[in-house]
Parts: C-alpha cells; sequence; structure tokens
C-alpha cells in the first residue's frame, strides 16, 4: 500500500494501528485486515475532545494546588519520556 499511494510504509503502519486502536480495523492473523463490525459508530467517538477534556480537568485541579506552568510542563515530560 505505501507503494501504491507514494508514501513511507511507517505512515501506514500508523495508520493501521491507530484505526485498530479505535476500533474501526480489525486484524485477524494472516487472513488480512478488516472493517470493524462497529466501525460506524466507533468513528463517531471523538478521542481529541475527550483527551481535552481530561487535561482540562487535571490541570485545573494542579492549579488549584499551587502548581506552577512549568512544574507541570517538566513533570509531563518526565512521564512522556519514560513511558
Amino acid at each position: 500500500m505505501a507503494n501504491d499511494l507514494d508514501v513511507n510504509s511507517k505512515t501506514i503502519s500508523k495508520a493501521y494501528k491507530l484505526l485498530e486502536r479505535d476500533a474501526v480495523i480489525q486484524s485477524k492473523g494472516y487472513r488480512g485486515t478488516f472493517v470493524h463490525p462497529d466501525a460506524k459508530a466507533n468513528c463517531q467517538v471523538d478521542l481529541s475532545a475527550w483527551v481535552t477534556s481530561q487535561f482540562e480537568e487535571l490541570i485545573t485541579r494542579m492549579k488549584e494546588a499551587g502548581v506552577t506552568d512549568s512544574e507541570m510542563r517538566i513533570s509531563f515530560n518526565n512521564i512522556l519520556t519514560n513511558l
């Protein structure tokens, strides 16, 4: 597919992983990859909005506790680096 679309194979791999994570497609081993039976319903989920709301709630609680923006950024970067 990467050759047909003239894109990097890592880009295709990442797209497949995200689609599978969001239950839009499902891999069936050597048989191939297929559209998930609930793909249409699963496409209705706005993961970006959910992530934003989760961060907003957490940041609000941290600010109320007196944590500075700089402390949050440092901690966030450390966590991402170590996961």
